[in-house]
């Protein structure tokens, strides 16, 4: 269920919330795989299949050129998807550790704080005493 904000600072307090921020890695993440798979298939058709239909005909030594062009794409296509991956769901908080320790809250009783506070009046004998 979509619940619609009325300003941006309800919206920026769903986001913080943890189901709200672990959608929003899924997504990206999705986005991430099916832009990276486009361009793997463009990849395919313009340069593998060629790339194939030319090794049939071709010597040994323009086979090793076209393996070795292939090879060298399929390694900048690996580096791209592993890095995009780790980028996109910030793998990185894992492994970079936080300099400064989180401060611990000193919780105040209420009621002792008011005690401070409080002026009490000065005693008075002459009502305590019956004279």
């Amino acid at each position: 269920m979509c619940v619609p904000y009325r300003n941006r600072l309800a919206r920026r307090l769903a986001l913080q919330h943890p189901h709200f921020r672990a959608a929003r890695i899924h997504w990206s993440a999705y986005a991430f795989l099916t832009l990276f798979s486009a361009l793997a298939l463009i990849i395919c058709i313009y340069y593998i299949q060629p790339a194939a239909d030319a090794a049939r005909t071709a010597d040994k030594v323009g086979k090793h050129e076209i393996a070795a062009w292939s090879r060298l794409l399929l390694a900048v296509l690996l580096v791209i998807l592993f890095a995009g991956l780790i980028l996109t769901l910030r793998a990185a908080r894992f492994f970079i550790r936080r300099e400064e320790k989180p401060t611990k809250t000193n919780y105040v009783d209420a009621w002792t704080e008011s005690a401070k506070r409080m002026k009490t009046p000065p005693e008075d004998d002459s009502e305590e005493s019956p004279s």
